[in-house]
């Protein structure tokens, strides 16, 4: 796992793995997560995501231009309406 929050962090670049581009409606993603950390962005629309943090489900609704950077190994799931 490479955290965000290790201090061997502070001094890394962001190195980008993987891209994609998805358009949803209608739409809810499995629960899952990663091993490193991820960023999504709303090009527009809406996108709730649903996560656990401290093991306590925490939800989070995005707007268009939004985006939030989840970290690695936390176990989250997208919404779409």
């Amino acid at each position: 796992m490479l955290s965000l929050y290790f201090p061997e962090a502070r001094n890394a670049y962001p190195n980008v793995i993987c891209y994609y581009h998805h358009t949803y409606k209608d739409f809810t993603m499995a629960l899952h997560s990663h091993k490193r950390m991820e960023i999504m962005y709303v090009e527009y629309g809406e996108l709730t995501v649903k996560y656990y943090e401290d093991n306590e489900k925490k939800t989070l609704t995005l707007f268009s231009r939004d985006y939030v950077v989840i970290d690695a190994d936390v176990k989250h799931t997208i919404i779409v309406p």
